[in-house]
Parts: C-alpha cells; structure tokens; sequence
C-alpha cells in the first residue's frame, strides 16, 4: 500500500516536469544486485545478491543537464548470519524497492557514445513477503553514472551502475510484526548496495 501511495505521487509530479523538459527518455534495464549487509548487536543482516530490474524517465532541462526519476525493484532472500553461529537463516523473501530521483548531467562528445553521472536523493521500500513483518520505508542517497549508446535518433542501448545507500535510525528493532522482532538490537551500521544495469533508452519527446 505504502509503495502504490508513493509511485502515484510520482505520477502526479511528472507533468510539471515534461513542461520544463527539452527532451524526454523512458529508460528500462534491468542487471544484477549486490552487497546490502547491516550489522546488529546479535549478527549481520544481509540481501543476498540476485537479479534486478527498473525504469526511468530522463528530463533533458538542456545538452547537458537532465532531471532523472528512477524506479528498481530487486526480489531477494533476507538472511541473519548470527554471531558464533555456523551458516545462516532465511528470514523471509524480501522485495526491494527504490524510487530515487536526480540530477543527470550529460558529458558532450562527438561520438554516438555519451557518458553520464548524477547524484540520487529518494525512498527505499524494503517490503518482506511474509505478513508477519512490517514493511520498513528509509530515506535513501546515491548515484549513478554509465553511458549511453546512441543507435538511432530515438533509440538507443545504455549501461549503468548506481550505488544505493538507505539511512535508517533504527533502535528498538528491525522487521517486527505480531510474532515479534527477528533483530531485536540496534543496528551499528547502515546498507549500502550496487548494481551493474544493462537497458534500453526511448526519446519520447
């Protein structure tokens, strides 16, 4: 619910946006997710490593500067290595959501291939499959950079990685529910994850 509540006041702020814009792109790749460890008191917190997919819309303001809104979504095992223990648990199936929005700014060259890089800001939806836990939502930070193969006018390849940093000031617990918390202790560190895109790059407009 908490996720539909974000993605359609998305929606909502996407028109003023194609107003400003010279040149809009729909963007989808999808690749592979990595790292995403939290340490706690009791063990460590971990996503395990799994494929992921996600759109976006590009808003070129001018040649060089853009306004990009990203969607990823990773679905992954959330597992607790506890410490002094041999192996890990399977706490529950994990969907992952960003929804991050950013600057994008666009190197010039000669050449159809254009490097990119830009700076993130947005929510990350951590949505556990098990309806025992809570859906936890954070703030989250990051960037993106890669570069974008242009093969036609309006159509092109793109390769990207972002890296994603959720901020979380968590203490009583982390995906707690009518059963209790599975970690129970503070978190003494944050999540940071990777991944390696590989997609499609559409003008619109």
């Amino acid at each position: 619910m908490k996720l539909r509540l974000h993605l359609t006041i998305l929606a909502c702020s996407l028109g003023s946006l194609s107003v400003l814009a010279q040149d809009i792109s729909l963007q989808a790749y999808n690749g592979y997710q990595f790292f995403g460890r939290l340490r706690t008191t009791t063990g460590e917190l971990y996503l395990e490593d799994s494929y992921a997919f996600g759109f976006g819309l590009d808003f070129g303001l001018n040649k060089s500067l853009g306004f990009n809104i990203i969607y990823t979504y990773q679905g992954t095992d959330l597992k607790f290595d506890e410490r002094g223990s041999f192996g890990s648990e399977t706490i529950t199936r994990m969907n992952v959501n960003y929804i991050m929005a950013g600057s994008t700014y666009h190197l010039e060259t000669n050449s159809k291939i254009a490097p990119f890089g830009g700076v993130l800001l947005g929510l990350a939806i951590f949505d556990p499959a098990n309806p025992l836990y809570d859906t936890e939502t954070f703030f989250a930070f990051g960037g993106q950079f890669g570069a974008r193969l242009s093969l036609t006018d309006k159509f092109g390849v793109n390769f990207r990685t972002q890296l994603l940093a959720p901020v979380q000031g968590l203490g009583a617990g982390l995906w707690c529910g009518g059963g209790g918390c599975d970690v129970g202790l503070s978190a003494v560190s944050s999540i940071l994850q990777m991944n390696l895109m590989l997609g499609i790059d559409l003008k619109l407009h």
